[in-house]
């Protein structure tokens, strides 16, 4: 996982155990869908996969396969941080994290801490409809985004080619990053 979880969220920071608590909690008739992050692919022994294809309603995932008709689908949305809770929100869905996130500021996801919880916080959200008012968590993602767009990236015609070139310079240094890792 991310050297950041090693911190802000300590008990999840085993990513296997997070999974096998995870089977262990959820409400009879729930699978478990397991998507690796696509950077992390390749990076685990074959065990790893095989043991955790083991665990009772746990179903592994292509991480190179459409994320969104996964997401589309689910009832529930487990995260440590992910991108994936984001889309989940955009798309109505209810989202659980683990560990601080960049759309925490929208109050849409609940954030287990303590592992004692877990179950609880599963069946209370899977209880609840995905979106409780459309109109409030529209305007929730919504200022969420203005406050993203406001401090951290200018939108006024006239910064456009800085924003680009801050853009190309981001990407190419990620690139170089990845072949040298």
């Amino acid at each position: 996982p991310e050297q950041a979880l090693n911190y802000q969220a300590p008990f999840w920071t085993n990513q296997y155990n997070t999974v096998s608590l995870l089977t262990t909690v959820l409400p009879a008739g729930f699978r478990l869908l397991v998507r690796e992050h696509r950077l992390n692919t390749g990076r685990r022994p074959t065990r790893y996969y095989k043991d955790m294809a083991k665990l009772p309603g746990v179903q592994l995932i292509d991480a190179f396969d459409d994320q969104f008709k996964y997401i589309r689908n689910a009832d529930l949305i487990v995260t440590d941080n992910g991108s994936t809770g984001w889309e989940g929100l955009l798309l109505g869905k209810r989202v659980l994290t683990l560990a601080d996130s960049f759309y925490d500021a929208a109050g849409l996801a609940h954030r287990v801490r303590d592992p004692e919880l877990l179950a609880r916080t599963i069946v209370e959200m899977l209880d609840m409809p995905p979106v409780g008012d459309a109109t409030d968590h529209d305007d929730a993602l919504g200022r969420m985004l203005d406050a993203e767009w406001e401090t951290t990236v200018p939108v006024d015609a006239t910064d456009a080619g800085a924003v680009l070139d801050l853009l190309a310079r981001n990407l190419t240094e990620r690139r170089l990053t990845e072949k040298v890792a």
